[in-house]
Order: C-alpha cells, then sequence, then structure tokens
C-alpha cells in the first residue's frame, strides 16, 4: 500500500474522498443506464440480472485510495462484453440441434423448440391462434437422444376442451395452484433441423454501453475541482505534521 493509500484509509483526505464517491456512484449509475436502455432489452437485463445465469449488475466497492465501480460476469455468458462490442447474426441451429434435446429423425438430427411468439411478434394465444388442446403431462421416460446420450423427456397426454380445434401446433398448458386456481399458458412447438430458415438471432450492434461513462471517468479525475480537493487534503495534512512536529520539538 502507497502513503497516500495509507493516509487515504485513515481518513487523511476527506474532500478526496467525498469527490471520489460522488464519481463512483455517478459512474454506477450511468452505467446501470446505458445498459437497461440497450437494445435488444433482453440482453441488458440479463447483464444487470442476479439471478442464476445472469451477470450481476454494475458494482461498487472500496478499494485502497478509492472506489471500484465493475462487472462481475456472474454468467457463463458474458452478455456485457455483446453489448458493449456488438455480435453478428448468430445462427441458433448448431446450438439448439448439438443440445441434449435433440432428436434423431430420418433427415438428421431436430428438436422440438417451444415458442410464445407469432411471427409477427403477436403473442401466441387464443385471440391469434387455432388452439389444438391442454397438453398435460403424465410422467416422463428415458430414451437416447441425437447423439446417443439417454435423456429424460416428459410424457403428456392431451384434453380437448371447447373451442378448442385438434388440429395445428399450438397448446395450452395449465399451473394448477394449491389454492385451485388454474392459470393457462399458450405455447407453439416448431420443428428445427439442419434445414430451418427462421432460427437465426439478428445482428447486435456495438453500443459502447461502458466506453462512454470510462471517458466519463476519466475527465472527472482529472478535473479541477478534484485537484483542488486533493490540494486543500494535502495542505490540512501537512498542517498536520507541522503542529505534530512543533508539539515534538517543544517536549
Amino acid at each position: 500500500m502507497s502513503s497516500y493509500e495509507s493516509l487515504y484509509e485513515k481518513g487523511k483526505f476527506p474532500r478526496t474522498k467525498q469527490l471520489l464517491n460522488r464519481i463512483a456512484v455517478a459512474a454506477k449509475n450511468s452505467w446501470s443506464h446505458n445498459v437497461l436502455s440497450a437494445k435488444p432489452a433482453w440482453w441488458g437485463r440479463m447483464a444487470m440480472s442476479n439471478r442464476a445465469g445472469g451477470g450481476g449488475g454494475i458494482l461498487l466497492k472500496k478499494i485502497p485510495g478509492g472506489y471500484q465501480v465493475f462487472h462481475p460476469n456472474k454468467g457463463k455468458y458474458n452478455y456485457m462484453k455483446v453489448i458493449e462490442n456488438g455480435r453478428g447474426r448468430y445462427d441458433m441451429r448448431p446450438t439448439l440441434l448439438g443440445g441434449s434435446r435433440a432428436r434423431m429423425g430420418p433427415h438428421g438430427p431436430y428438436v422440438v423448440v417451444p415458442i410464445t411468439k407469432n411471427e409477427n411478434g403477436t403473442p401466441v394465444s387464443p385471440s391469434h391462434n387455432e388452439i389444438n388442446s391442454v397438453l398435460i403431462k403424465t410422467g416422463t421416460y428415458k430414451e437416447p437422444n441425437a447423439h446417443g446420450q439417454v435423456v429424460t423427456r416428459n410424457r403428456y397426454k392431451y384434453r380437448q376442451d371447447p373451442g378448442m380445434t385438434g388440429n395445428g401446433n399450438v397448446f395450452a398448458r395449465e399451473q394448477v395452484y394449491k389454492n385451485g386456481t388454474v392459470q393457462r399458458s399458450f405455447v407453439k412447438f416448431v420443428v428445427v433441423n439442419q434445414f430451418s430458415k427462421d432460427f437465426f438471432q439478428p445482428a447486435i450492434p456495438a453500443q459502447k454501453v461502458f466506453s462512454g461513462v470510462k471517458e466519463d471517468v476519466k475527465r472527472a479525475l482529472k478535473s479541477k475541482q478534484l485537484k483542488r480537493a486533493v490540494a486543500e487534503d494535502t495542505k490540512d495534512l501537512i498542517r498536520e505534521l507541522l503542529r505534530y512536529k512543533k508539539y515534538s520539538n517543544s517536549e
């Protein structure tokens, strides 16, 4: 620890400490705002999320001589890096077909993907879709997947309620709560294979959510206000040392 850091930790630079705290808090707030304003919004929410798989948000902690504002990147995927630097169009097929849910068909691996939005962006629902039936889980079974691994899959039965057609790939799912309340959601099942054309995520532009904040912090650290705070704290420290020296000599 340097002499400055040691004196700082002892409270000898109060004006400097207060101003550094203000700069750090402003940087944290600005960075957080930029991330949550990024597009697509899901990436920003994931970068800021403290749940499993999330990036952990923007954190502020004390360090010797000041403060550190940082992103912990707690998840397996670096959402913050994608928002900052951008990413080209992403083909989801290799990931989906290489996963444990993939099955083997006559034309190679395929996977059944549940989606909750239609191609035009509207939610999958009775208002926009023909509902086949209610999908009810009855148990599980094991079978080899497309890669020869034995996996557990769900077994279902179907219930056709009034207004349901028994046709198509859109189903209702029900969540039954302890108080007897039943909540329905609707899902469309789509088969994805190596020939599917619609499973690409669009390119994400670089949004430099951190670079701008970094430049703001650099300017703040070179500001006259901070230099004045350091100078005034240093003067007080020198006066204190002189008083101590004068007192010691008088003894």
